[in-house]
């Protein structure tokens, strides 16, 4: 499958955050993406293009956010099965080793330190990509 035919959420507080993952996720040729600014919007769009039949292929979601924090926000995607095929990649400058296990055990898919390169996400999104090929 093309990478532009997948449908991408980026969910981060910070809009300079989320134009920085946009732009890589153009420069990889991804065409349909959507951004919220924090988790609250990022669950309520989730929620609404699942309904519509339409849910997102993968989002990036920040972990520290105000009103509904990023781990929050996994939890509620995982306990809904509807989202099983959604890829979760998760985003924060949080690096120690536990935390990261924490929230892959939670169910991420993937985990990316901030600041990133942008070759980092684009592995990240190659391999997130070859999951959901074979998933």
């Amino acid at each position: 499958m093309d990478i532009g035919t997948y449908r991408f959420l980026i969910i981060d507080d910070h809009a300079f955050a989320r134009r920085s993952v946009s732009n890589e996720l153009k420069q990889c040729g991804a065409t349909l993406i959507d951004e919220a600014a924090d988790g609250v919007e990022g669950l309520q769009k989730i929620k609404q293009q699942s309904e519509a039949g339409q849910p997102y292929d993968i989002v990036f979601l920040d972990w520290a956010m105000p009103n509904l924090d990023g781990k929050d926000v996994l939890l509620a995607c995982r306990a809904d099965h509807a989202l099983d095929q959604m890829a979760i990649i998760m985003l924060s400058a949080e690096s120690e080793d536990e935390n990261i296990l924490s929230l892959l055990e939670a169910g991420a898919t993937a985990y990316i330190t901030k600041p990133f390169k942008p070759e980092m996400l684009a592995h990240k999104l190659e391999d997130v990509l070859s999951w959901k090929a074979t998933s």
